[in-house]
């Protein structure tokens, strides 16, 4: 249940246009004063506690990533296609792209994990970016379809791992 709800919470406060240009409103988004009150010990709990195969989220680490259910996959719309390379940038639908403040994300998928995986915007071409990222990560699959779930998942899933999650 609160995997729904924080779907559907995500889905309103991430339904944004990575290219509008308007950042993340931080006093209609205040949860930081909640999470000050948070002992370490009350976030590993959180954390695992957002884990598991009734949550929609089988297996979750900073390193990989986190794997879905099949169930979710299918009942959150999330479409994969296969990255385009174009010289030394990425050609990428912009509905594949996450806008969160001035950073951007896409979400690589490899092995059944789901990675966020920061990019810069080189130039738009109409429907489509190019980019590139600092990091060699961008291989596989990415997801074009079901971004802002993906990130409210994240968040979600990580929230309560060192550094808590960001914005």
């Amino acid at each position: 249940m609160k995997l729904i709800f924080t779907l559907i919470m995500g889905f309103l406060v991430f339904n944004q246009p990575a290219f509008s240009g308007d950042d993340h409103d931080e006093k209609a988004h205040s949860h930081e004063e909640s999470e000050e009150n948070h002992g370490d010990e009350k976030e590993e709990e959180a954390a695992v506690s957002n884990v598991g195969e009734d949550k929609g989220v089988l297996e979750a680490s900073k390193a990989k990533g986190f794997k879905l259910t099949v169930e979710a996959n299918k009942h959150l719309g999330i479409k994969t296609a296969p990255l385009q390379k174009e010289g030394n940038t990425f050609l990428v639908p912009k509905s594949a792209i996450a806008a969160v403040k001035r950073e951007r994300f896409i979400y690589t998928f490899n092995g059944g994990f789901y990675k966020p995986v920061e990019v810069s915007i080189v130039r738009s071409s109409g429907a489509n970016a190019f980019v590139k990222s600092e990091h060699d990560e961008i291989t596989g699959l990415i997801a074009v379809q079901g971004v802002h779930f993906l990130r409210n998942i994240e968040v979600d899933v990580f929230s309560g791992e060192e550094g808590g999650h960001h914005h």
